[in-house]
């Protein structure tokens, strides 16, 4: 397998060309077919989330397929090729395996060691088998991600007593002023991020939580389910000018909150406002009023990693895991690779086994089935043992430039072309 990891990163990308190559749960089955209809691609996986965009794909040329996966990100996003492919982080094989190993493992996010990131993998994976651009190479590899960030959360405390991003937003907000027992609240989305911030609110004491959502029966579940309240999605605008808190989490197109949206017969009242939608959700012009506070995704990550410092010495034990497990992959993928081989080998030692005893058909004939019996077993475990060495060391060198050679070799041999 192939494997081509490319990425955008919230901490590392313009804020607004990391809103356009955000990749809603709609339009991702779209995005995974146009990627596995590039000629060098095979299979792909797409994880999106507010902190990151990533593309996982099995391929057959590096070079080739990182250009089309580009133009794919870039047709999508309503941008040339060239502004996108500057800011696209890429990871061949082991280095992309690992990667993901640490993706779902919680170690490459703003909350270290956070648990929603191992959910939205297995969801990005699932994704990818319902659209059917996902084979058994892909799959072997988040199957073997999920198993990995299971076992760190497992053997290490790299996620005891871990808050959330959604919980690190109410953190944020209450480091501004917020006081959550006595604030109006409004929150605007019902998807994970939304449901985790009216989670974590209620249960830090927040009593008026208002929940609005375009799909106004996805609020109601959601409110229903905190105790919350909730509003038309027609009155945003008048329910954000009355709120002390407001968090937006969608994945619209295009804002919902406009400065205007905030005027009252006087000047606004001291509101703070939290934009985490991707792409943004709240008119950065909003900042220009005097008693407004717009907080950012920016703003979260660099609250959410004033914690880490905590459950950093987490890390190298969580690394060591995931090395020893990156080891353990390479190696199963090597046999892997080996396995065609050697069952034709195998097979070929078969053929040439039973050709042999038909040959001598007619001279076995005299002997008694329990004769017989022995002659079988003797045939083949002599062929179990010429074949032995051979099918370890295919074993061993698969997947390498040496390993090749060897299968190489065998071929011609033992003429396992047919």
């Amino acid at each position: 397998m192939t494997l081509l990891a490319l990425g955008l990163l919230q901490r590392s990308t313009d804020l607004d060309l990391f809103g356009r190559t955000a990749v809603s749960a709609d339009a991702r089955p779209k995005i995974l077919h146009a990627l596995v209809d590039c000629d060098d691609v095979r299979q792909a996986v797409v994880l999106s989330t507010c902190m990151r965009t990533e593309f996982y794909v099995e391929v057959d040329r590096y070079h080739a397929a990182f250009a089309q996966v580009r133009d794919v990100i870039a047709l999508y996003a309503g941008l040339a090729p060239d502004a996108v492919g500057d800011q696209i982080c890429s990871l061949y094989d082991d280095a992309g395996v690992q990667h993901l190993f640490e993706v779902a493992s919680g170690m490459d996010s703003a909350v270290l060691g956070e648990g929603e990131i191992l959910r939205q993998v297995r969801e990005a994976w699932e994704a990818a088998v319902a659209a059917k651009t996902v084979g058994p190479a892909l799959a072997c590899v988040f199957r073997r991600a999920i198993e990995v960030a299971k076992r760190v959360r497992t053997e290490t405390a790299i996620a005891r007593g871990t808050t959330s991003i959604a919980e690190a937003a109410v953190d944020l907000a209450q480091s501004h002023g917020v006081r959550l027992e006595l604030a109006a609240v409004l929150v605007v989305g019902a998807g994970d991020m939304a449901a985790g911030v009216v989670r974590a609110l209620t249960h830090r004491g927040a009593t008026n939580v208002t929940v609005t959502n375009r799909t106004h029966k996805s609020a109601a579940e959601l409110a229903d389910s905190y105790g919350a309240k909730t509003v038309p999605f027609a009155n945003l605008a008048m329910s954000a000018r009355t709120a002390d808190f407001v968090i937006s989490s969608t994945s619209s197109p295009h804002p919902l909150i406009y400065a205007e949206d905030l005027l009252t017969t006087g000047s606004p009242r001291r509101t703070v406002l939290l934009d985490a939608g991707v792409p943004r959700d709240i008119d950065p012009l909003v900042a220009e009023y005097a008693n407004v506070e717009l907080l950012t995704i920016d703003d979260l990550r660099r609250h959410a990693e004033q914690g880490r410092d905590a459950r950093t010495a987490q890390v190298d034990a969580a690394r060591e895991i995931v090395a020893d497990e990156l080891s353990r992959f390479a190696n199963d993928q090597r046999g892997r690779l080996a396995v065609p081989v050697v069952r034709a080998l195998r097979q070929r030692g078969e053929d040439i086994r039973e050709s042999e005893l038909e040959r001598f058909a007619a001279k076995l004939a005299t002997l008694n089935s329990d004769q017989q019996a022995v002659v079988d077993a003797l045939t083949s475990a002599i062929m179990n043992k010429v074949l032995h060495e051979p099918t370890v060391q295919l074993k061993a060198w698969g997947g390498t430039e040496e390993g090749e050679r060897l299968a190489a070799a065998l071929r011609d041999v033992f003429g396992l072309y047919s």
